[in-house]
């Protein structure tokens, strides 16, 4: 699980509570009724969704996620799926994320992609009818993310090649954040965040936050701005000197910027 395997225990975890996830998202709807007869493709790319799905359904965790979006299905493929139906390819969609498993076209499956599959789901439902245990499971399942996520040392920084801005040079990490992606697909869950920026807010070191907030990177870092992140940051500079005092109060200046135009988001 890359970026979450510096602790094989929370990692353990991890793997426990994608576990759970599946006991508690049982329910598959069956395919609805086309409301109009299929051409010969369509019903082709249907079928072959299918397959696949009946294929995996004693091991959902295996499910290739990628194959299914790649079929195209015009009727009973993601677009637009019923929410329940979509609730039982939810543990499929975490374990792919944790994983980083490689499809065509060696892309990569992330947040992009869930945000992508419960997007168009979204727009029509409006919410997400998670049960109770549901919602319990993944509000534990992401808590362990987090701290899996924190717990993974981050490659040496290194410059970004973009022009220093404010006198203090612009770092990027060897890829996203990966803290930053556990918020990313939790807000698409609709989970509340305030609980796991807690958590990351409460790690003894920054190095995690500064990249987090600095990394040029990744769009979804607005979720950052919190009072408690500027306030962790304001407190944390007047320990540092040198270089790392300079980009704590920049990464500070970003997220009180963030905080007031936090409306504009």
């Amino acid at each position: 699980m890359i970026g979450f395997d510096g602790s094989p225990g929370l990692a353990a975890q991890l793997e426990a509570g994608l576990a759970r996830l599946v006991t508690v998202f049982p329910e598959h709807l069956a395919k609805p009724t086309p409301p109009a007869p299929f051409e010969p493709h369509q019903a082709a790319r249907n079928d072959q969704f299918d397959a696949i799905v009946r294929a995996h359904k004693r091991d959902r965790l295996a499910l290739p996620i990628q194959a299914l979006i790649w079929t195209g299905a015009p009727h009973h493929g993601f677009e637009q799926m019923h929410l329940r139906r979509l609730a039982w390819f939810v543990p499929t969609m975490l374990a792919a994320w944790l994983e980083r498993r490689i499809g065509a076209n060696d892309l990569r499956f992330g947040p992009d992609d869930i945000e992508r599959i419960l997007g168009s789901t979204i727009e029509v439902e409006g919410w997400l009818p998670w049960t109770q245990d549901e919602y319990d499971a993944l509000q534990a399942f992401f808590a362990t993310a987090i701290d899996a996520a924190l717990a993974t040392a981050l490659p040496p920084a290194r410059p970004s090649g973009r022009p220093a801005e404010d006198g203090v040079a612009v770092w990027s990490e060897h890829g996203p954040s990966v803290p930053l992606e556990v918020l990313r697909v939790a807000r698409t869950l609709e989970l509340p965040l305030g609980p796991l920026v807690t958590r990351w807010v409460a790690e003894p070191s920054l190095d995690h936050l500064l990249e987090g907030v600095l990394d040029p990177t990744t769009s979804a870092k607005h979720v950052l701005a919190e009072e408690a992140v500027a306030d962790r940051l304001g407190e944390a500079f007047f320990a540092a000197a040198g270089e790392r005092a300079l980009r704590i109060s920049k990464a500070e200046k970003i997220v009180r910027r963030w905080i007031d135009r936090r409306d504009d988001f």
